[in-house]
Order: structure tokens, then C-alpha cells, then sequence
């Protein structure tokens, strides 16, 4: 079995040490360390997917980053399990605090259950830490085994919990699985990802894979298993994923500083805002737009930095090389009006008044029909940015009346029709054309202009 030769590869490491993965049962310090110590695992003692692992190897575990606390940082010094955690008991804990083998952190202690969560629901005594379980007594029938490495319900403990199919018992995650090294395999196959995979009909060093055979320990495409993709800008190394041609590892994921928008520069680097381009390193905006208060705008476009920054367009404007009147509009002694529905300059033919004070579509009428009347003026209240839901409300140069609302609109950067990339973030968020005038496409917080 497993756990014999893994215990008779201990030496004089206590063996309750091991049974219990704690260093609460009488071992030293020195002899305590979760797995490993003085006679455990050493790199190259077993290998996984043909490969010794870039760290170490325990015939029980696979590939792990320690065998021994003093494999481990400061920050997680305590080895458990193969992993650096940051407690293993509460002697590794300071300010009275307790380690909770759920996480293997330091928590405040519990005293009642009342002060656990759901996943670990009860208070032990003995060690003032919130556990799932304290022995298998405590697990359903489903997860019947209490982990001695986390104390939750696991599936098994040992390789003998485990049935034919998948015999090998993962003791750090509590799954039983095919394999977790290469000596688990019968000859011609190699241990990936928990299974055995044949190797028949591939090269030396490489591995059969469902899509062909592979170098897993330089294959990008599949490096270190089958299923590990490293992904763009990724090289494969010893069956470890690597950066390369001048990409960084950000976040667990390889970039090109150069070039990424969210990593300007470095990790985390500047993330560039929207619709500005990481060029060499730095945050530029597009070709046909200009920086105006840290935003990348279209100086022939946008209403409130129209031909130069700040120069704003007023009531009744918008941007189209300079500020000029809405589609629609016209400009009468320097204000912005409707025509087709403005008393005083009615089908520009001069005032109404008498018998027909009224202007609808162009012409003076006495009654607006199925139109709204403001103040003289037939409008339709829905679409009329001068008379937008109210007669008094009028839109401002960097809104549109969509269903009697005025909205709030951005410049889509970059569109000449819908779908536009730049509608996709923050508030404006609806791609549309500007009101009578299609060649504008904008992106509007709200529906569509009618």
C-alpha cells in the first residue's frame, strides 16, 4: 500500500506526525512537519507525466512545494500536506489566535458554534478552531471520512477508502484518483492530471493526448498534462508554464506590457482608460482623437470638447466640426430653434398669431391635434429636445430625448454603424445613430432616440 511506503520512507519522523498531517501528537518541532522532514520526499524520488517535479515529489501526494517547513517561506511557514500554509497548529498562530484546518490561517478562536460558518459549523474544544468534523462518525455517508489535514467529510483517508477504478487516495484534497505519480501506472502509461494516459505510438518524451502526442514538458499547448494550455505569450519549460518574447507574468496570466491596455507599462502597470491604445508602454490616445482632462475624445465630435478642450456646445448645438445647430434646427438670431413647431418663426414665414397663434409641422394652426401645445409650439414631448417630457425641460448639448427623458450620450469612438465596441462599458451603454443625423453614431444611457 501507499501509506507503507511512504511511512517507511519517513525514517525516524514520528509516525503519528504523518497519520494525523498535525504537529499536535507528541512529535518535535524538527520531526513535525506535515509530510516529509528528515526522511521525506526529495526531488526526483518519483516522477509525474514522465517529468521529476520542479520542486519535489512524494509518492502520496505527486508534485508538491514542500516537504519540510523549512521549505517555505516566511509569509506561509508551515508545511502541510505538501503545501505552504500560513499555520499548521495554533503554535504557529500569535495574539491568542487558533489555526483552522479548513484554510490552515490564523483566526480568532471560537467558542461557541454560533461563531463558525456553514462549512465548518462546530467549535472543538481542544483547539478553539472551527471544524466540519472531528471524526468519521461526523461525516454522511456520501464524504465518510474525516480529512485528518483539514477536518472536513472527504471521500477517503487512505488508498484502502478507494474502490478498483480509481484506487490511489489523494490525501491533501481527500479524492480518490488513478494515479498521482507515474509508479501508480501500469508500464506504457504515464500519470496526467489524476489518470493514466498511454504513451504507445509517440515518440520518446512524448505523451499520447486526445489530440495527438506531445513533449508535455515543452509543449505550450499542453504543458505539464494534456488539458494545460499556457496560453498567448506563454512558453512551456520543464513542464512548467513560462512567459516569453517580452511578456510578464500579471495575475497568473503572461501580457505584453507593450501593448496590453489593462498592463501599460508593467504589472499591474496603468490600466489604460476606455478607448485609449497601449503603445510602447504608454497610454495614448487613437489617431483622430486628443487627450482633454485625462479622457481620449473626438475634438470633432464630442459636445463638450468640440474643436478644443472644454469649448462646450450649447442648448439646442451639437458637435459636427465645430458647435452648430441640432439636426432639425435651425439658428435665428443666434439661438437654435425648430421651425416646424416655433410660433415666432413658424415654416420661417415669421410669427403666428389671430385666429391660428399655433405651429405645428411648419405652419400656423389653431389647434396642435394629437400634439402636445407648449407655449404656442405643437411638439411631441417623447422625441423634442427642446420640450423633452416637460414644456420647460429642455436637453443639454450632451443629451438626446428618448421617450420623454433626456439621456445622457458619449461619441461611439471609432463606429461608423451599431455595433460599436465603445458602447460596451460603463453607463452609455445603447449604441444608436444621433437624432437626423445617421452618419453620428453615439452610445446612450437608455433606449435609442426615436
Amino acid at each position: 500500500m501507499k501509506i507503507e511506503r511512504v511511512i517507511s520512507k519517513l525514517g525516524t519522523l514520528c509516525v503519528g506526525a504523518f497519520i494525523t498531517l498535525l504537529l499536535s501528537q507528541g512529535c518535535s518541532s524538527s520531526e513535525a512537519d506535515a509530510f516529509g522532514g528528515a526522511g521525506g520526499a526529495q526531488p526526483g524520488g518519483c516522477k509525474v507525466n514522465g517529468q521529476a517535479c520542479p520542486v519535489a515529489c512524494d509518492a502520496s501526494l505527486g508534485c508538491v512545494e514542500c516537504v519540510k517547513n523549512a521549505d517555505c517561506g516566511a509569509a506561509q511557514p508551515a508545511c502541510v500536506a505538501g503545501h505552504c500554509e500560513q499555520c499548521a497548529t495554533n503554535a504557529d498562530c500569535t495574539n491568542g489566535e487558533s489555526c483552522f484546518p479548513q484554510d490552515h490561517t490564523c483566526h480568532p478562536p471560537c467558542t461557541t458554534n454560533q461563531n463558525c460558518p456553514s462549512d465548518a459549523p462546530t467549535c472543538d474544544p481542544a483547539t478553539h478552531a472551527c471544524v466540519e468534523c472531528a471524526t468519521n462518525a461526523d461525516c454522511p455517508t456520501n464524504h465518510p471520512f474525516c480529512s485528518s489535514v483539514t477536518k472536513q467529510c472527504v471521500d477517503c483517508a487512505a488508498d484502502a477508502d478507494c474502490g478498483a477504478a480509481a484506487p490511489v487516495c489523494n490525501v491533501a484534497t481527500g479524492e480518490c484518483e488513478t494515479c498521482l505519480v507515474d509508479a501508480d501506472c501500469k508500464a506504457g502509461s504515464l500519470c496526467q492530471g489524476g489518470a493514466c494516459i498511454p504513451t504507445a505510438g509517440c515518440g520518446t518524451g512524448e505523451v499520447l493526448c486526445s489530440d495527438g502526442c506531445f513533449d508535455v514538458s515543452s509543449d505550450p499547448g499542453h504543458c505539464g498534462s494534456c488539458t494545460n494550455d499556457c496560453g498567448p505569450n506563454a512558453t512551456c519549460v520543464s513542464g512548467q508554464c513560462a512567459c516569453g518574447g517580452g511578456a510578464i507574468s500579471c495575475a497568473g496570466q503572461c501580457i505584453d506590457p507593450s501593448t496590453d491596455p489593462n498592463h501599460c507599462g508593467g504589472c499591474p502597470g496603468q490600466n489604460c482608460d476606455q478607448g485609449e491604445a497601449c503603445v510602447s508602454g504608454v497610454c495614448t490616445c487613437p489617431s483622430g482623437s486628443a487627450m482633454c482632462g485625462g479622457n481620449c475624445v473626438d475634438l470633432a465630435t464630442d459636445p463638450n470638447h468640440c474643436g478644443a478642450c472644454a469649448t462646450q456646445c450649447g442648448n439646442g448645438e451639437y458637435c459636427k466640426g465645430g458647435c452648430v445647430c441640432q439636426p432639425g434646427l435651425t439658428l435665428v438670431n443666434g439661438n437654435c430653434v425648430d421651425t416646424q413647431s416655433n410660433p415666432q418663426n413658424c415654416g420661417g414665414n415669421g410669427p403666428c398669431g389671430g385666429n391660428t397663434p399655433l405651429c405645428a409641422n411648419g405652419v400656423c394652426v389653431n389647434d396642435c391635434g394629437n400634439l402636445d401645445q407648449c407655449n404656442g409650439a405643437c411638439v411631441d414631448r417623447d422625441t423634442d429636445p427642446l420640450h423633452c417630457g416637460d414644456c420647460q425641460n429642455q436637453c443639454g448639448a450632451d443629451e438626446v430625448c428618448s421617450n420623454g427623458e433626456c439621456r445622457n450620450w458619449d461619441v461611439g469612438t471609432g463606429c461608423t454603424s451599431c455595433p460599436c465596441a465603445s458602447c460596451g462599458g460603463g453607463g452609455n451603454s445603447n449604441c444608436c445613430t444621433y437624432p437626423g443625423d445617421p452618419s453620428l453614431v453615439i452610445c446612450v444611457d437608455g433606449p435609442c432616440p426615436g
